[in-house]
């Protein structure tokens, strides 16, 4: 998976593997922390499926700079490629797209309308759960619970988080190493007489 692969499809006619490819770059570079590089790589993605449509894979590529953006703290650069992402998801009814487009765009409505960004990450695992995507419901759920902690609302924000401990335990040990699992198991701690946290 790399530059080099995209390359060679792209060269051989495969544009839309090319993009997907390419997508796949992205994701691996939001995960080593390198979001401006990511950012580059799905507009290239998106550059070519200017040549050769492919919705669903666009929508990918969208949610990708999406997060990309995210990432680096720009919210309003966000918002324009989530809210595409949502709007292509519904013409295609792509329940995965429109989910993680409105997820990440929760995290930038969180900033100005803590209401607006539960109501948005709701939705999202309202999707989530309809074709039980596991880790969709986790992420999901971390979401909810630290806006949730944003209204000081802890014994909400604690429901949040633990119905869904498992699948970061046991599902998605990745994702537990991240930093919102700690708020989970802050809300989880539960301290024995006699003894420290």
């Amino acid at each position: 998976m790399s530059y080099e692969k995209a390359d060679e499809l792209r060269h051989l006619g495969q544009v839309v593997d090319a993009a997907r490819t390419l997508n796949r770059v992205g994701r691996f570079q939001i995960r080593m922390y390198v979001a401006d590089e990511a950012s580059q790589t799905f507009q290239q993605a998106l550059q070519l499926l200017d040549q050769q449509a492919d919705l669903q894979t666009k929508i990918d590529s969208l949610n990708g700079l999406a997060a990309s953006y995210d990432n680096l703290s720009k919210c309003d650069l966000v918002e324009p490629s989530a809210s595409t992402a949502i709007s292509l998801s519904e013409q295609t009814n792509y329940v995965a797209g429109k989910a993680e487009a409105l997820l990440t765009l929760s995290h930038c409505q969180n900033h100005h309308d803590h209401l607006l960004a539960m109501k948005s990450a709701q939705e999202s695992l309202e999707l989530w759960r309809s074709i039980d995507r596991k880790r969709g419901i986790a992420e999901a759920h971390v979401a909810i619970g630290e806006y949730q902690m944003g209204q000081n609302d802890l014994l909400e924000s604690e429901k949040a988080f633990k119905p869904r401990s498992a699948y970061f335990r046991n599902s998605m040990p990745e994702i537990s190493r991240q930093p919102s699992s700690f708020i989970w198991a802050f809300l989880n701690t539960e301290t024995a007489p006699g003894k420290t946290p």
